[in-house]
């Protein structure tokens, strides 16, 4: 899945991230998220399947194994900050598009009864 950046000063700048994953893959990513880069970016790098990101110092990153520690240090705060909210948002739009495949699985009754209000639920039960 591709998640291109628009915000206006990175106009072609994206990543590309493959739609397979572990659950004990997404687990690892999660905790190196936010405290150990360099662990993150090791995790994350086999995920990616292409990206572009501009640079304020030097060339751009275009190759995964080029997204090191080293190498953010080169991009713009603003673009990183944006690369920091992509791996989150990939992962909330699969765990989205597994739970309306689940959901197809159900009857309609099981559906109808997810719809329900969990205030009427309490009442069906206390009667």
């Amino acid at each position: 899945m591709r998640h291109i950046c628009d915000l206006p000063d990175f106009v072609g700048d994206y990543i590309e991230l493959s739609d397979s994953i572990s659950r004990g893959q997404m687990r690892a990513l999660w905790d190196a998220y936010g405290s150990d880069e360099a662990k993150y970016l090791e995790l994350l790098r086999p995920k990616i399947t292409a990206l572009r990101f501009s640079c304020v110092e030097g060339e751009a990153i275009t190759k995964a194994a080029d997204l090191t520690p080293e190498n953010t240090e080169r991009m713009d705060t603003r673009l990183y900050s944006w690369f920091a909210y992509v791996w989150p948002a990939h992962i909330r739009t699969l765990s989205d598009l597994g739970n309306a495949a689940g959901r197809l699985l159900l009857p309609t009754s099981a559906l109808a009864r997810m719809a329900q209000p969990v205030a009427q639920d309490h009442q069906n039960q206390t009667n």
